[in-house]
């Protein structure tokens, strides 16, 4: 196994010592040896706490160990450290929505768009945890300025009112899915989609126009007659 050889050279300063233990818990990383890049990491850290770095590059080995709530205490660290840095932030802003902490998602994905407004994922992101705290009029604006920023992301409303539907978050699938169909009324897959939101949220009639819309652009699809044929 490899170690890192802590009797270092007479004279080697404390910031070389960290920035090599910063650089074996690195290429420990790239080989997949979690816990020996953990400890190089929180040595490195010990040495230098006031350097981004290291606490940067522990939050991705404790992510890959299942930490979540270590890498995101890590990555509060990190981007108090430096505030700027973007994907920091889109990385501290994930780790709060997976953990169900929205606001704070929310809130991190702002500091996020301040820094670098035109990148997509930062409004996509956003997107999703506003979605989650059910402040839908801000979430389609912020998937708005994300397909803006990203026009070639495919079938971008079409996927995100897929997923919203597949996590239970009716009612935003149902106004992403609305959107789908705006942008693209020739889907016969997202009116479907939309079809089955409305019915699931008791809009039976529109769920019936949806579903007619979805036969209309694909009379052979079974999935679509099977679902009309399910509303009677």
């Amino acid at each position: 196994m490899l170690e890192y050889a802590e009797k270092n050279a007479p004279g080697q300063s404390i910031m070389s010592e960290s920035k090599d233990l910063l650089n074996f818990g690195m290429q420990m990383l790239d080989l997949g040896n979690i816990e020996a890049a953990i400890k190089a990491f929180t040595r490195s850290i010990e040495l230098a706490p006031g350097e981004f770095e290291p606490w940067f590059q522990l939050a991705q080995a404790l992510k890959k160990l299942g930490k979540s709530d270590r890498a995101i205490q890590a990555l509060e660290k990190a981007t108090s450290l430096n505030p700027h840095h973007f994907d920091a932030l889109m990385q501290l802003g994930q780790a709060l929505h997976d953990a169900g902490e929205y606001d704070a998602a929310i809130a991190t994905f702002k500091k996020s768009i301040r820094i670098a407004p035109d990148r997509y994922d930062g409004w996509f992101n956003l997107g999703l945890s506003l979605s989650e705290s059910h402040i839908f009029d801000e979430a389609m604006d912020s998937f708005d300025k994300a397909s803006k920023l990203n026009p070639d992301f495919p079938k971008f409303w079409y996927n995100i009112g897929r997923g919203m539907a597949g996590k239970g978050n009716m009612i935003c699938a149902m106004k992403v899915l609305e959107k789908a169909v705006l942008v693209d009324p020739e889907d016969g897959s997202a009116w479907f989609q939309l079809a089955m939101v409305y019915f699931k949220l008791g809009k039976k009639s529109e769920a019936g126009a949806a579903i007619t819309k979805a036969i209309e652009l694909d009379p052979r699809d079974q999935a679509f007659k099977a679902f009309q044929e399910l509303l009677g």
